[in-house]
């Protein structure tokens, strides 16, 4: 900030503080109502300045610019940031703060592995799918069971998704009918 900067702010200040000594609210809830009409009317003229300009409706933001105007919307409700948000709907900014702010929080990002459980090997499921074809009558804990007696570290809740997947339903009439 520059000198010219800082005597002006403190000019405003100084202002807006006489008001709160002699405790007017209304006068201080005028007086910043009317500030923010001044300011959304310089907002306006500018874009309209702008759109002359360049041709164009609205202003082109990068993501920069629409995460530093999401962050300081986000402490509005719809109401007031309507009011003081011409341009752009207050859906449009919580949109942008979901997708540009809340982005930084995703642990996963481009390039990185997913994280989570790791898929099932093929070669657990190929086994998993023999063992219940040819044994028709056991159960997911018995063909667990198995597994792990064949060195293989499945639950008998991962036999079931295997199952599920590929169409093998364990009932009383699979073995009759021979699934």
């Amino acid at each position: 900030m520059n000198s010219k900067q800082v005597n002006e702010t403190t000019i405003r200040l100084n202002a807006f503080m006489r008001d709160v000594k002699d405790g007017n609210l209304r006068t201080i809830l005028k007086n910043m109502q009317s500030m923010l009409d001044y300011h959304a009317e310089k907002i306006r003229i500018y874009e309209e300045h702008l759109s002359e300009l360049t041709g164009k409706a609205r202003l082109e933001l990068t993501d920069s610019d629409k995460r530093r105007l999401a962050q300081k919307g986000k402490a509005l409700n719809d109401y007031l940031l309507a009011a003081v948000e011409p341009t752009w709907a207050p859906g449009t900014l919580r949109g942008w703060y979901n997708s540009l702010v809340g982005a930084k929080y995703n642990s996963v990002r481009d390039g990185q592995k997913k994280r989570g459980r790791k898929p099932i090997s093929q070669e657990i499921v190929d086994e998993v799918l023999k063992l219940a074809k040819n044994n028709p009558d056991w159960g997911y804990d018995r063909i667990a069971g198995v597994m792990k007696y064949l060195k293989y570290d499945v639950s008998a809740t991962t036999v079931r998704h295997i199952l599920d997947d590929n169409g093998i339903v364990p009932d009383p009439e699979r073995r009759l009918r021979g699934d």
